[in-house]
């Protein structure tokens, strides 16, 4: 007799640059076949951004997609995704000491909808040997 295993959690994980951009990790029911069903399909984290300098007290996400990447990865894993996330388009609206500038993020974010469990323990790791520039939760 197999276990089931449990459902992943709705809030996974959350980076906030203050003043710049939030980046939460959820799931919202989605797996990689659509609506999950349970297995053989997988849950999939939705990584909802919410850009701070247009809206300093966003509910509503201003960008919303679901992600290759399993809901069952290690919330710390995940919230290494969304500060990597976060820092790419903060890195991305600051180019070389220029003023920063509010860019449409949409392209970049859609880039992330790739990232899988084995990209996300690589930036995991890269993130760890470094240190956390941002790590907050609110």
């Amino acid at each position: 007799m197999s276990k089931e295993r449990e459902l992943p959690p709705e809030d996974i994980a959350r980076c906030v640059i203050p003043g710049e951009v939030r980046v939460d990790a959820v799931w919202i029911g989605e797996g990689l076949d659509g609506d999950y069903q349970g297995p053989p399909d997988t849950p999939v984290v939705r990584i909802d951004v919410f850009n701070l300098k247009q809206d300093p007290d966003a509910e509503e996400a201003a960008y919303s997609y679901a992600t290759a990447l399993s809901a069952f990865t290690p919330p710390e894993v995940v919230e290494s995704v969304c500060c990597a996330i976060a820092e790419s388009l903060i890195r991305e609206a600051r180019p070389r000491g220029s003023l920063p500038i509010v860019l449409n993020w949409k392209h970049q974010i859609e880039e992330w909808t790739w990232v899988n469990e084995q990209k996300a323990w690589h930036i995991h790791k890269d993130r760890q040997g470094r240190g956390k520039r941002w790590r907050m939760k609110e």
